[in-house]
């Protein structure tokens, strides 16, 4: 066992190694992630294996009056992507941005736009927001293959197998030219049908949520945390783990703890007017990120 552990480390570190070496895009040569490749050498803030350290304002927590002005100033914040919640309301949860937001985000911003999908009718946003230009597309796991219609009997909503429409969502995102991921609710098991299609290799991204999705400034379900320490023990070389929901510099030592890379925070940051209170709270979380991360 211990040296089954001593193989997976050597595995990542030569694997990081080779990441920090290149100078190419961030972007996976075909859909398996472990071709992934990072930008900037050196420049890139990275933790001892090797993976990115990426702390991600999530833009649901801005003043929407001045969207544009909000996501310009996250990139001035050193932040290289920007976390955009898109909610339909048919899930259950709040009505939020939509690929037009995105599109006017894009012309604000340099960074990588990454949309989180907790709709229903998952694949008729796929076109409209790689228009847009968004960068990054995560689908929420729990909604795969519901849509707005009815089934044969007229009383329900259709729903077909998760695994089977999540390698059909992944494969239509990568032919875009588009990074594809997936979000897990609180009370989603990694066992089962969501280790199933990561073992396919077709996202290099996954979304621990903490939280409920579409609503800002709720508390941490810390449980969470468990999953994510399941899911990097299992798949050492995912280059991305997300938590999103309730970081803040009370909770972010237990996410990198945990094997979490990459911390999505709205409120914490964006939820002060003041650029020094938002600065100090992203290069908060990023001192934690270095300092505990793996």
């Amino acid at each position: 066992k211990m040296l089954s552990s001593r193989v997976v480390e050597a595995v990542v570190c030569i694997f990081s190694l080779l990441l920090i070496g290149s100078n190419s895009a961030d972007t996976a040569t075909g859909s398996n992630f472990h071709a992934l490749r990072l930008k900037g050498g050196g420049s890139v803030d990275t933790l001892p294996s090797g993976r990115r350290a990426l702390i991600v304002p999530s833009i649901l927590a801005g003043d929407f009056s001045k969207l544009g002005s909000e996501a310009a100033e996250c990139s001035d914040l050193g932040s290289e992507w920007l976390h955009v919640d898109i909610c339909d309301g048919l899930g259950g949860h709040t009505i939020t941005l939509g690929p037009q937001a995105v599109e006017s985000l894009k012309r604000s911003c340099p960074l990588l736009l990454d949309c989180h999908l907790s709709v229903f009718n998952d694949i008729d946003y796929i076109e409209p927001l790689a228009s847009a230009g968004a960068g990054r597309l995560s689908f929420q796991w729990e909604l795969l293959g519901k849509t707005a219609g009815k089934d044969d009997t007229g009383k329900g909503e259709v729903e077909v197998k998760r695994l089977d429409i999540a390698v059909k969502l992944a494969q239509k995102v990568a032919a875009l030219g588009l990074k594809c991921g997936i979000a897990i609710g609180r009370s989603t098991p990694l066992e089962g049908e969501v280790a199933a299609f990561l073992e396919q290799g077709l996202v290099d991204y996954v979304n621990c949520l903490a939280v409920e999705p579409g609503l800002g400034g709720q508390k941490m379900d810390v449980a969470v945390l468990d999953k994510v320490k399941a899911i990097r023990h299992r798949f050492p070389l995912l280059p991305f783990l997300v938590v999103d929901g309730g970081v803040n510099e009370a909770t972010a030592r237990g996410c990198a703890e945990a094997g979490a890379n990459v911390l999505v925070a709205g409120s914490y940051i964006l939820g002060s007017d003041r650029r020094a209170d938002r600065r100090a709270a992203v290069e908060g979380l990023r001192r934690t990120l270095r300092q505990y991360g793996q």
